[in-house]
């Protein structure tokens, strides 16, 4: 029977890591300068910048994440490059839906928008995980870490409702990206799921 060799994963980690470098540096280069010199002259900027913090966290998040995962696995294989590509795509699309909520002063479409891009990476970060699993099943420090998948399972609500959120009221898109800022902060540490697996498996090895 002709079992496929596993790809070597150090090509798609740097792929990666130049995608979300590009992405956190065109955000930035978004970004317009106040005009003039004075406090009262920030007021024009400061939605953009606040979803530029947002969306900052947000790529950084993920790309930590992303390593985070990706150390934990020997091989990959042709469907979880693919897996990540669809992932790159959707993290590509943050600065874009960043400019359009900036530009827009958190208004009601521009923030679902936003959340809409937020909840397909999450889904793709999701997806993308329990394929990394199946392809070394062998190492099963990523599955005994992820377990019943609550933390995961809660990102997926939560961009789910700031979809819809902003259209319930004067403070619908406020509440979103609330909620969205939460989000993003529960991922900010590294999965420690993992290391705490990694570490109970050393214990019981002896080592």
């Amino acid at each position: 029977m002709y079992h496929p060799v596993g790809i070597t994963k150090d090509r798609a980690m740097f792929f990666s890591d130049a995608i979300f470098a590009i992405a956190m540096t065109i955000m930035v280069l978004q970004l317009r300068h106040p005009v003039g010199h004075d406090w009262a002259s920030l007021s024009g900027v400061w939605p953009s910048l606040g979803a530029y913090v947002l969306a900052f966290v947000s790529v950084g998040t993920y790309w930590v994440n992303h390593h985070h995962v990706m150390e934990v696995v020997v091989n990959i294989t042709g469907p979880v490059l693919w897996l990540n590509l669809i992932l790159l795509f959707w993290i590509s699309m943050i600065p874009y839906a960043t400019q359009w909520v900036g530009d827009s002063h958190f208004t009601a479409l521009p923030v679902s928008g936003y959340a809409f891009v937020s909840l397909m990476c999450s889904i793709s970060f999701a997806i993308l995980t329990f394929a990394l699993q199946a392809c070394d099943p062998a190492h099963t420090v990523l599955a005994e870490a992820i377990g019943t998948g609550r933390k995961e399972k809660a990102s997926l609500a939560g961009h789910a409702l700031s979809i819809a959120l902003p259209f319930a009221g004067e403070w619908g898109a406020c509440g979103a990206l609330l909620i969205m800022a939460a989000l993003a902060l529960m991922w900010f540490i590294p999965d420690v799921r993992i290391d705490r697996t990694l570490r109970s498996k050393d214990a019981v090895d002896g080592r």
